[in-house]
C-alpha cells in the first residue's frame, strides 16, 4: 500500500509540474520575505541590550522649556557626572562623553604612519558603565591618567599590525603624545556608540573650561549605572531641579531614561516620549505576519483548487467501502499524509520550501545585512507554522470530501 500511494505521489508531481513549482515559488518567497524581517525586527529589538548591567545602565536627559513647547535632548552640563556620584546615593557611576566627530573624523599617527579614527572624549569610568570588552589592561585602570588612550583591536593591526604587546606604545593625536593603556575588543554592531579610540574628557576640560565644565553648557552626554533597588520615579524628581539649584536655569529639568530605549523610543513632544523606531519595527512586523498568512493561503488555494479532480476518485473509494469516517478522520491520520494534495504540502513546505527560502534569504542576507545572524530555527518556526495551516485547511477540504455523494461524483467531468 505505501508503494502504490508512493508511486501515485510521484506521478502526481510529475502530471502538474507547473502547478507545483509555482506553489513551491510562492511559498518559499514569501518565507523568506517574512524571515528576512523578523530578523530585522529581532536585531532592532535587541540594539544596546548586550550590556552587562543594561537593567541599571541610564542616560540623563535634559528637557527645555521654551515659550511655545518643552524640547527634549540628550546633552547635559559638563560637571553633572561627578555631581551625580557626590550627592546622589543612588548613583554607582557616572561618566560624561563627548563625540569628536562633530568637529571631523581626528588623524592619529604612529612613526609616521597617518590614520583617521572615530574619537571619543570620556571619564574614567566608562568601561565600569559599559561592557566594551578589555583584552589589553583592567577597565577600572585603563583610563587614570590624561595621557592615557584604549584603542581598538582593528586601529591597533591597522597601527601595529599586532594587538599583541602594545601597552605603554606611543600615539600623537592633537599635537600630543599619549601611551595606549588598554585594547578593546571592537564594538558590536548593534551598538549606538561607535568608536575607535578614547581619551580622558579631562582634556577638554583644560582646553576649554567654560565650554566643557560648566553648568551653562550641554555638551557632554551623561551615562548612570544606578543601584538595583533605585527607585526611578524618585530618583528622576530628586535630579529634576538640580541645575537650578546649580546655575540658577529654572528652565531646564533633567530625567534618566534606561540606555537601551534610546535606538527605539527616541522621539520626544513636550516632554512625552513619542515614538521613534519602534514605530517601524511595530509597521514591519504586521506586514511580515501578513506576507506569512498571504503565501500560506495562496499556497492552499492553489492546491485545493485542483480537488475537484479528486472527486471521481473518492467516489470510487466509497463505492469499493470507505466510509466517511475513514475519509474524514483520515485529513488527521496516517492514511491522508499518504494521498494527494497533503503530501505535496507537506513535501513542498518542510523539505523543499524551506531549503529554497532559507538560501533566498541568505543571498539578500549577504548582500545589505551582514550583522544578522540568520539561524535554522526562525526558518523552522515559520515551517511548522505554514504547516499548521496546510493541516487545517486540507483537514476542512477532507471532511467536506467525506461527504461526496458516490454517484454524483462518478458523473462528475
Amino acid at each position: 500500500m505505501f508503494r502504490h500511494n508512493l508511486i501515485l505521489i510521484l506521478r502526481t508531481f510529475k502530471r502538474n509540474k507547473s502547478s507545483f513549482f509555482l506553489n513551491l515559488i510562492g511559498l518559499s518567497t514569501g518565507l523568506a520575505c517574512a524571515i528576512l524581517i523578523f530578523l530585522w525586527v529581532n536585531d532592532e529589538l535587541n540594539f544596546d541590550k548586550f550590556h552587562e548591567k543594561d537593567s541599571q545602565l541610564f542616560q540623563v536627559m535634559q528637557n527645555w522649556k521654551t515659550s511655545k513647547s518643552i524640547d527634549t535632548f540628550e546633552g547635559t552640563p559638563g560637571p553633572l557626572p561627578e555631581t551625580l556620584v557626590k550627592e546622589m546615593p543612588e548613583v554607582e557611576y557616572a561618566a560624561a562623553v563627548f563625540d569628536a566627530s562633530i568637529w571631523g573624523i581626528p588623524t592619529i599617527s604612529v612613526k609616521g604612519k597617518y590614520i583617521k579614527a572615530h574619537c571619543l572624549y570620556v571619564d574614567k569610568d566608562f568601561f565600569n558603565i559599559f561592557s566594551f570588552n578589555i583584552t589589553g589592561g583592567r577597565a577600572d585602570h585603563v583610563l587614570t591618567n590624561k595621557n592615557s588612550m584604549v584603542i581598538s583591536e582593528d586601529l591597533a593591526l591597522k597601527l601595529f599590525s599586532t594587538t599583541e604587546n602594545l601597552i605603554g606604545k606611543e600615539i600623537e593625536f592633537n599635537n600630543n603624545t599619549f601611551l595606549i593603556s588598554g585594547i578593546f575588543e571592537d564594538i558590536p554592531s548593534h551598538s549606538t556608540l561607535q568608536f575607535d579610540f578614547v581619551v580622558m574628557y579631562d582634556l577638554l576640560k583644560e582646553g576649554n573650561p567654560r565650554s566643557f565644565y560648566d553648568w551653562s553648557n550641554n555638551a557632554a552626554n551623561t551615562y548612570v549605572i544606578l543601584k538595583h533597588d533605585t527607585d526611578i520615579k524618585q530618583f528622576n524628581d530628586k535630579i529634576s531641579g538640580l541645575i537650578e539649584r546649580k546655575n540658577g536655569d529654572s528652565f531646564r529639568t533633567l530625567f534618566v531614561r534606561p540606555y537601551s530605549d534610546n535606538y527605539l523610543y527616541g522621539t520626544y513632544q513636550n516632554d512625552k516620549q513619542a515614538g521613534g523606531r519602534i514605530e517601524y519595527v511595530k509597521l514591519f512586523s504586521i506586514i511580515a505576519i501578513f506576507i506569512l498568512i498571504i503565501a500560506c493561503i495562496n499556497f492552499m488555494n492553489l492546491s485545493t483548487a485542483r480537488a475537484s479532480r479528486r472527486i471521481k476518485e473518492i467516489g470510487m473509494k466509497k463505492a469499493l467501502g470507505s466510509d466517511r469516517k475513514v475519509l474524514g478522520s483520515s485529513a488527521f491520520g496516517i492514511v491522508y499524509l499518504l494521498s494527494g494534495d497533503f503530501t505535496k504540502i507537506v513535501l513542498a513546505s518542510i523539505f523543499i520550501s524551506l531549503p529554497v527560502s532559507y538560501f533566498i534569504a541568505k543571498l539578500w542576507l549577504d548582500s545589505f545585512a551582514n550583522r544578522i545572524d540568520l539561524h535554522i530555527w526562525y526558518f523552522i518556526g515559520a515551517g511548522l507554522i505554514t504547516l499548521f495551516i496546510a493541516w487545517i485547511t486540507v483537514g476542512i477540504q477532507a471532511i467536506k470530501a467525506a461527504r461526496i455523494n458516490p454517484i454524483e461524483s462518478i458523473r462528475y467531468e
